[in-house]
């Protein structure tokens, strides 16, 4: 089932937004000049740290998460720290200030209780135009819980949150469209059920996805719905 569940993913690009997030994050880390120094925030399983060999890679991660939360929603079942410099919440982090060049935060600010105090944080830890390169979602089914307390962040969001804590806007990019978003809940949503549920709903769901995938390509993009928000900001 796993071998057939990889295989509709190719076809049907139904994780397109995960596929484009790294690619996006890749090229961001590339930009950066060798030796800067990076914090990783919220940095879980350090899936971007193989991008980061030519910076000087920290980690940081409250370290609380099992890979099983609570049960409820969608969970990873295998979750692993790396090796982290430092331990505990995000938006009190145990360094001075002007620190970094650098900071990654990759979907993790829907799972903080605090998320205009972290942001804040970030810019404390900031040199001046250091560089923050953030993602998170617009719009999300519970994942990770109970560490999941907001559903979504619009464009609003990040700009007042960068006119009030000194960072101007680089630029700000949606990720996917409505059925581009549509299609990859129903799916992740689907494995979130019971077998023998999740392959009957599953191969159900196929041309569904499908025609949503198919009325992605032929539609007039619009901004009302998507996946979530690629963003970068530099601290003025």
């Amino acid at each position: 089932m796993k071998k057939i569940k990889n295989i509709l993913r190719k076809i049907f690009l139904f994780e397109s937004n995960e596929v484009e997030r790294r690619k996006w994050v890749e090229k961001q880390l590339n930009f950066i000049s060798a030796g800067k120094k990076i914090l990783d925030a919220g940095c879980g399983t350090q899936q971007y740290k193989t991008y980061c060999k030519h910076l000087k890679y920290h980690a940081q991660d409250f370290a609380k998460y099992d890979g099983k939360g609570d049960g409820q929603g969608l969970q990873k079942n295998n979750w692993k720290y790396g090796e982290l410099n430092y331990i505990g919440d995000i938006w009190k982090i145990d360094e001075k200030d002007n620190f970094f060049d650098v900071i990654l935060c990759t979907e993790v600010i829907e799972h903080i209780l605090y998320p205009n105090e972290t942001i804040k944080e970030f810019s404390r830890l900031l040199k001046p135009n250091g560089t923050l390169i953030l993602t998170a979602p617009v719009c999300s089914i519970p994942h990770f819980s109970p560490y999941y307390y907001y559903n979504g962040f619009s464009e609003y969001y990040y700009k007042e949150m960068a006119r009030l804590n000194s960072f101007e806007i680089v630029s700000i990019k949606s990720n996917g469209d409505a059925f581009e978003y549509i299609g990859g809940e129903i799916f992740r949503s689907i494995s979130a059920l019971k077998n023998p549920y999740r392959i009957v709903f599953r191969f159900i769901s196929i041309g569904y996805i499908l025609l949503l995938k198919i009325l992605s390509k032929v539609s007039v993009k619009h901004n009302y719905l998507h996946s979530g928000h690629h963003v970068v900001m530099k601290k003025i």
